[in-house]
């Protein structure tokens, strides 16, 4: 697991000492967050679970994703995105086959065209 915050980092490893955690700010250190990911790839299919703090808009975890479509190949197995309302927003911008499709420059997603549920998808 990577996280920003240096204290759940260090409690997390206290807990858990048969898991590793990484201190790692995905947005400023985009070449560790590389590496890290090939290395665990090493190990089997990459799973990720983005939970971006809940003050953080749509925008912030779009280009999240967009980073990590860039970084990690082949694409994880399972994404999971903990916020119900970001996921809904996230829906308009998917392709049939669930991969992201959006050009340009990331935008806010206010007003989001149609909200569908999670509990929705197939």
């Amino acid at each position: 697991a990577a996280d920003q915050s240096p204290e759940l980092v260090e409690e997390s490893r206290r807990r858990h000492p048969s898991c590793r955690f990484e201190w790692l700010d995905c947005f400023q250190e985009t070449d560790r967050l590389r590496d890290y990911c090939q290395e665990l790839q090493l190990h089997g299919r990459l799973k990720i679970f983005i939970d971006i703090g809940g003050d953080r808009s749509t925008q912030d975890v779009l280009q999240l994703l967009f980073l990590l479509e860039g970084l990690v190949t082949p694409s994880p197995v399972l994404l999971v995105v903990k916020c119900e309302q970001l996921v809904d927003d996230l829906f308009d911008y998917c392709a049939p086959n669930g991969r992201l499709q959006m050009e340009g420059p990331l935008e806010t997603l206010r007003g989001a065209r149609g909200s569908r549920s999670a509990r929705q998808v197939k």
